[in-house]
């Protein structure tokens, strides 16, 4: 039973069934009993129907053990389903009892006690299983669309010979219900689960005595692998009933603005931990940390609490007030961060940050050129989205002038290389800066650059790259601006991720932006730069000036996320867990041809999907049916495909990821790789003395 609270998808709603009446055929037991409790859970006024009475007395004590809260709010009725008569009666009932009837399951169907071949399957058994399954669920359908009124919802279910031939006649039934309900606005579905784990899937195995077995090895395969429970089947069915959720999603269409994404197919009700919980009860392992934010988890208690706290005393002032918590965040960031990062200030997003940055490096150096990577991304706001690369560039008029373009040192795709194969970064470096030196007007203000380019694929910087860089930058009179949007805190394995190689010891950027994993999700970003150059800006008037720079509360939760990372020693168990990460995907890439790259640094990998590793060509219809089935099977983690390269996994979960989550989703990847068509098997079970299976 805690199972089916801790599943409450309706955290902005908790009890979306409250008012309404939901009629539940066989609720004496199994998936009836499941939804009936998990519909009870959520508010709901439940009329309950089985043909035993001592089942349904069995199934009211559990329930009044359970759920004391549900006295008064379910009914139990013996009802034969497949006599009409019965069934009228218990939905007239059900209207005189409550005044009403909003919805019903109707799951009630007979058992098949053993698996049979057709040629053994008794013709009197069969359309029993017929009368009542077929008969039985035509008379639900037929009194419950007499009473529910508009806005209202009706489900069946659909779960071997004559069982599912009774099944697939209700498909069929349940798609003229639907036609007919459709003019009144009473929405019927059919949900087809496949098999979990309930007396009428198994018992069936254990009576058949070997009669019939689905594989060589005389074991049954559905239950080689673990069975979905029936309050997880529960959570689909309510969600179907859920005429609010259906009201949300009509909504989002009528009055969201769509901003460059396809939404997800489903409404996403709750998060906890490391998991995110859909409208239907589909909980999913979060492995993108939201938008690459939440890096100590979702709803993390302690980031919780200081998010009440400062909700209740201190949440947002004028900007020019100071708040000890604006203080203290300074004060630790700037105490964990190398020497030549003294300064800081607060703003909300990593574009504002980016825009803040590349607005100081302009007013320091009286220069005004800004150079990205060709796969960048920094923001949507004008300065940032000028020195992006990656996408957004086109369809809105001119950008803003006096952006350049390096070359995106991608050691999988670039055409630089040394004799031997490998990626001569340092060429494609000298020669992207001989391409700026002739294209620039003479005002080289700042080059900004991400250590590992997220967005543009999971790209990390070759070591020694970020001192030559900043030599270039040294030499021009330039400023080095690093975006650490997605990799700081711990993300890639480091405190700051620029200060990972050994190559680069000593290269420090001028200015450092820093935004998703500071705030946890919270909009928070920070910009820091030297002492020199704070003090520029300060005797020369330089002006950012938001509504939100520097709020209270936001600068509160940064700092309860970086006391947590130095406290826990996180840089160091992301460092850990990412060489696991690493380790697997590369297994998995030794397995399927579809993988042509494994890249990243700590908790922040990247998988390239292709159709051809000796081209390169990207495969991202492949990629996106991984991914579905991925999330199929409860693993959420980004496909990139955007035009500039399409088809790479971004895997990202939060920071304080267990082991055991972190294997887990390492093989639902190898599972909904192996599912696939078109991922390219490179050998079989024979080959390697284990089973796919």
């Amino acid at each position: 039973m805690g199972d089916m609270v801790n599943s409450l998808p309706y955290a902005v709603n908790p009890l979306p069934f409250a008012g309404k009446v939901i009629a539940v055929t066989g609720a004496s037991r199994g998936l009836g009993l499941a939804l009936s409790k998990y519909l009870l859970i959520r508010g709901a006024t439940v009329s309950m129907c089985a043909t035993s009475a001592d089942n349904l007395s069995n199934a009211a004590k559990e329930i009044d053990g359970e759920l004391p809260d549900a006295k008064g709010r379910y009914w139990t009725c013996v009802v034969d389903i497949a006599n009409l008569d019965s069934v009228r009666s218990w939905i007239e009932e059900t209207v005189a009892k409550f005044g009403k009837l909003d919805g019903a399951a109707n799951v009630a169907a007979v058992e098949q006690r053993e698996i049979f071949p057709i040629t053994d399957l008794d013709p009197e058994y069969f359309a029993r299983l017929v009368n009542v399954n077929v008969v039985g669920t035509f008379h639900c359908l037929k009194e419950e669309m007499k009473v529910i009124k508009d806005g209202g919802s009706i489900y069946a279910t659909y779960g071997t010979s004559a069982y599912v031939a009774a099944k697939h006649a209700l498909i069929g039934l349940t798609k003229v219900a639907a036609f007919e309900g459709a003019s009144r606005r009473v929405r019927v579905n059919a949900l087809c689960p496949g098999c979990f784990n309930t007396p009428m899937m198994t018992e069936p195995f254990n009576s058949s005595q070997g009669k019939f077995f689905l594989n060589k090895d005389n074991i049954p395969c559905i239950l080689k692998r673990e069975l979905p429970e029936t309050w997880e089947i529960a959570g689909s069915i309510a969600f179907l009933l859920d005429t609010n959720i259906t009201q949300l999603q009509r909504d989002a269409d009528d009055c969201l603005l769509t901003y460059g994404t396809a939404f997800h197919p489903e409404i996403i009700t709750s998060t906890d931990g490391i998991h995110v919980v859909t409208a239907s009860g589909h909980r999913m392992m979060d492995f993108t940390s939201g938008q690459m934010s939440t890096l100590i988890g979702h709803n993390n208690p302690e980031v919780v609490k200081v998010i009440a706290e400062h909700a209740q005393h201190l949440d947002h002032l004028f900007s020019g007030m100071l708040s000890p918590p604006v203080i203290n965040l300074a004060k630790r960031l700037t105490g964990v961060a190398p020497a030549g990062l003294d300064k800081a200030f607060f703003l909300s997003t990593g574009g504002e940050s980016n825009e803040a940055a590349i607005r100081l490096a302009k007013f320091y150096t009286g220069k005004w050129e800004i150079v990205g990577l060709a796969a960048s991304w920094h923001g949507m706001t004008g300065a940032s989205l000028g020195a992006q690369y990656h996408a957004g560039r086109s369809g809105y008029g001119p950008n803003m002038i006096g952006n350049l373009a390096l070359p995106t040192p991608n050691s999988y795709r670039s055409i630089f290389r040394h004799p031997d194969g490998t990626h001569d970064w340092k060429t494609e470096l000298d020669y992207g800066f001989d391409l700026l030196d002739k294209q620039s007007c003479g005002s080289l203000a700042a080059v900004i650059i991400e250590p590992i380019l997220s967005s543009g694929g999971m790209l990390e910087l070759p070591p020694g790259y970020l001192k030559a860089l900043k030599m270039h930058c040294e030499a021009r009179g330039m400023l080095l601006i690093v975006d650490e949007a997605q990799t700081a805190l711990g993300r890639a394995g480091d405190m700051f991720a620029f200060t990972h190689h050994p190559e680069d010891e000593g290269t420090v950027p001028d200015i450092l932006t820093l935004s998703k994993t500071l705030g946890n999700g919270i909009p928070l970003s920070a910009i820091m730069t030297s002492n020199h150059i704070a003090q520029h800006a300060k005797d020369n008037g330089f002006l950012f000036y938001t509504t939100h720079i520097n709020d209270p509360l936001p600068a509160a939760v940064g700092d309860k996320v970086l006391e947590v990372v130095i406290r826990d020693d996180l840089c160091a168990r992301s460092k850990k867990l990412g060489a696991k990460l690493q380790a697997g995907l590369r297994q998995l890439q030794s397995r399927y041809g579809c993988i042509g790259d494994v890249r990243g640094r700590g908790l922040m990998a990247g998988m390239e999907v292709v159709s051809d590793r000796k081209t390169k060509v990207g495969a991202p219809e492949v990629g996106a049916a991984v991914s579905k089935k991925m999330v199929d099977m409860g693993l959420w983690a980004q496909l990139a495909t955007m035009p500039s390269f399409g088809g790479v996994f971004r895997i990202a979960p939060p920071i304080t990821v267990t082991e055991e989550q972190l294997d887990l989703a390492l093989s639902i990847i190898e599972e909904a790789l192996r599912k696939t068509p078109g991922t390219m098997p490179l050998y079989t079970d024979v080959d390697s003395g284990r089973s796919l299976d």
